[in-house]
């Protein structure tokens, strides 16, 4: 039962030690998947419902399981193992965040920082320099490229991972692959779908390494100023409860003086984000460590 600990481990492992690895992380099959989807006439009205992510989703998930059930156990289960922690490797990132704040955290001037934060979020969701802003991307960041595929990977296995994965991609326009309006609000309504379990146990972890009543107060007013309930998709809180626990996290930083006046420093807050965002990976690990022992993932 441990195997599932192992493979998420060894897959953080690669992904941090051996950086070079990440070029391998490409989705040009998947491009090429949804134009082959579009190629036949026959296909064309499929292709414009919500049907054509189905397949276009479905079906590489669908062979990710087949292939998993085919490896069960054989050679003691260490061909299912290397499966899933490849699979997982795979899915994690595609970029890591870890070096892409750190460019941002050791760029010499304004536009060196400006290009470097354009890696933290997609072309179409610019982020700002401003701490707010910075904070907010690496949050965001951190659930797409660790916290989302972790969970999902966690509940379904490998392809688990690769369903959320390939969701994010055809959401953040990054196939290379146009789509109609309705595939595209298919696929962004899957990723709230897939997101939203994810944003509310960030929160959780959030609040249990940093300050629980900040936290949660900044959860609830923003539930409550924009006139969701609390199972609405919106995943909007993220940002503000992040700021939340990096405002809490500033009181302890040796490097700020609040009782200056001063605002605190972009850099420093982005700083402060990833400690936080590090802390609750290592709480969700030791949190599935625990349900390992307890026998309860398998």
């Amino acid at each position: 039962m441990a195997v599932v600990l192992i493979a998420v481990v060894a897959a953080l492992l690669l992904g941090h030690f051996l950086p070079a690895l990440a070029r391998l992380r490409r989705f040009g099959v998947f491009g090429a998947w949804l134009r082959v989807l579009e190629a036949p006439k026959w296909l064309s009205a499929l292709q414009s419902s919500r049907f054509g992510l189905v397949l276009a989703l479905g079906i590489p998930a669908a062979l990710v399981v087949t292939t998993q059930i085919l490896l069960r156990g054989q050679a003691y289960d260490l061909p299912s193992f290397a499966f899933a922690v490849l699979v997982l490797f795979y899915c994690w990132g595609p970029r890591d965040l870890d070096r892409d704040v750190g460019a941002i955290l050791d760029a010499a001037d304004r536009a060196t920082q400006r290009e470097a934060a354009r890696k933290l979020a997609p072309e179409h969701r610019p982020v700002r320099l401003s701490g707010a802003g910075l904070v907010e991307a690496a949050f965001r960041a951190a659930m797409t490229r660790w916290f989302a595929v972790l969970l999902w990977f966690l509940l379904l296995g490998p392809a688990g991972a690769v369903l959320y994965r390939l969701a994010a991609l055809v959401d953040d326009r990054e196939t290379g692959v146009p789509l109609s309006p309705m595939h595209a609000a298919a696929a962004a309504r899957l990723r709230l779908v897939l997101e939203w379990p994810v944003a509310q146990l960030m929160v959780l972890s959030l609040g249990l390494v940093a300050n629980m009543d900040a936290v949660f107060r900044a959860w609830r007013d923003w539930i409550r100023e924009a006139g969701h309930g609390y199972l609405s998709l919106d995943n909007g809180f993220l940002g503000p409860v992040a700021r939340a626990g990096v405002d809490r996290e500033l009181l302890d930083d040796e490097d700020y003086d609040p009782e200056d006046g001063s605002e605190p420093p972009p850099m420093l807050e982005l700083q402060d984000a990833m400690s936080l965002l590090w802390r609750m990976l290592l709480l969700w690990l030791t949190v599935l460590a625990l349900f390992v022992l307890a026998g309860v993932v398998n």
